[in-house]
């Protein structure tokens, strides 16, 4: 269990908000593939939105990454950023519900939660009450 899709949905609203185009897929053999079907308009596991008027690209992956080809994945997801001369580049996601509980005795309602490849998961980088 996730803790809501809480990437998934942001990035749903993120497009819903900005009226952004769907402009590209991603077909790579690290994210599985899925496809679906939302008011007779087809989508795929990952897809590429874009809005001029915010100079924004906004990359939706649905559907799970394979772990063993995840860093590959992040590898190739950067460098293409760095050839597009992306100048930031943000990631969504959730966490499994209880990979890295937070002791209730913090008091805190949210934290943010980073993992980088090579690095151990699970470092919380900002708390909020």
């Amino acid at each position: 269990m996730a803790i809501g899709n809480v990437g998934q949905l942001a990035a749903d609203l993120i497009v819903t908000t900005l009226a952004m185009e769907r402009v590209a897929y991603l077909d790579d053999s690290a994210v599985l593939p899925v496809a679906g079907n939302e008011d007779g308009e087809l989508h795929l596991s990952a897809e590429l939105y874009h809005t001029p008027v915010h100079a924004l690209f906004l990359l939706q992956q649905r559907s799970a990454c394979i772990v063993s080809h995840a860093e590959d994945l992040a590898q190739r997801l950067t460098s293409w950023a760095a050839a597009a001369k992306c100048k930031n580049l943000i990631l969504l996601s959730s966490l499994p519900a209880g990979r890295f509980p937070v002791p209730a005795s913090c008091g805190y309602a949210l934290c943010t939660v980073c993992t980088f490849f090579g690095h151990s998961p699970g470092a919380i980088l900002r708390c909020s009450r």
